[in-house]
């Protein structure tokens, strides 16, 4: 495996699109669907890079500020068109980048090529 991604994705079927990408790349994916996973995942194992959801955070009502516990790694954050409030809170807590869930959608090959370079 060339690296590791840790995704913050409740939609399995979302999820199961971005772990096949990352399958052909040759990168373990793993999904957790709370923040508490995520700070633990991240401080047992952490990953090259992380996707998180910020739609899945704000209808959880959990803070951006609590993923800072993840700035040992990239973390890209993706949300619906109609969040784009969730894009600056995202990009003021440490985010590479933020995009609409379907611009996510279109670069995700791209994004999850940078792995490990």
């Amino acid at each position: 495996m060339l690296g590791r991604v840790l995704v913050y994705e409740p939609d399995l079927i979302f999820y199961s699109r971005i772990e096949s990408a990352g399958a052909k790349l040759g990168l373990e994916t793993a999904v957790v669907s709370s923040l508490e996973e995520f700070a633990r995942d991240i401080e047992q194992r952490p990953p090259a890079l992380a996707l998180i959801s910020l739609d899945a955070l704000k209808a959880r009502g959990e803070s951006l500020g609590a993923l800072l516990t993840g700035q040992g790694c990239r973390m890209i954050g993706y949300y619906s068109h109609v969040q784009s409030n969730n894009a600056e809170k995202a990009r003021g807590v440490g985010f590479e980048m933020v995009l609409t869930r379907g611009a996510f959608a279109a670069r995700l090959i791209d994004i999850l090529a940078t792995v490990g370079r």
